[in-house]
């Protein structure tokens, strides 16, 4: 059997460039902003940064491991872009609500709902839910399926209710971000 493998094309190699290059500036942020802490707090001052660097390595691998799954061979479900936008949009209001019952309150701000060792911060996934549904209302609009005052409506009536929720938080730069 012939050895087929992709060739990357020229944006695929600047999208790894530039995931590359955004990783590994963050871990240099988070070296720079915690090593002097880490020093006097666990007497290795690159504490965090060997916690970051072990979830770079296991997303590193998980790109690997996706970059091979051949797509079109066999069946492929086929999932409706609303129903990932919705649904994405859906899980991180419902989480932004739990963290007002379990979340775990650290620094003057509640945050983060805690999963076994983990921290989940639902707020992550509504930054992702928020930019995906107004992506859909953007394509519906465009398309001459939504009027411009059905998208602003629509769009005001997906994001706020996160933003409201994240302000709750406190979370300003989150608030910003989505807003």
């Amino acid at each position: 059997m012939a050895d087929r493998r992709r060739a990357l094309t020229t944006p695929a190699y600047l999208m790894l460039g530039a995931t590359a290059a955004l990783v590994l500036g963050g871990l240099l942020m988070v070296y720079s902003a915690s090593s002097v802490a880490d020093y006097v707090q666990y007497g290795d001052s690159a504490y965090h940064l060997k916690k970051q660097l072990a979830i770079a390595v296991v997303g590193v691998v998980a790109m690997l491991v996706i970059s091979r799954w051949e797509f079109r061979r066999g069946r492929t479900v086929r999932i409706p872009p609303q129903l990932v936008a919705w649904g994405l949009w859906t899980v991180s209001v419902l989480g932004l609500i739990a963290v007002e019952f379990a979340g775990v309150a650290k620094w003057g701000a509640t945050r983060s709902i805690p999963i076994g060792p983990f921290y989940l911060q639902p707020s992550e996934f509504a930054k992702g839910g928020c930019v995906l549904v107004a992506a859909l209302l953007l394509v519906q609009w465009r398309r001459g399926a939504l009027s411009d005052r059905q998208f602003i409506g629509w769009l005001l009536g997906a994001t706020v209710p996160v933003v409201m929720l994240v302000m709750n938080q406190p979370d300003m730069g989150t608030t910003a971000t989505i807003t």
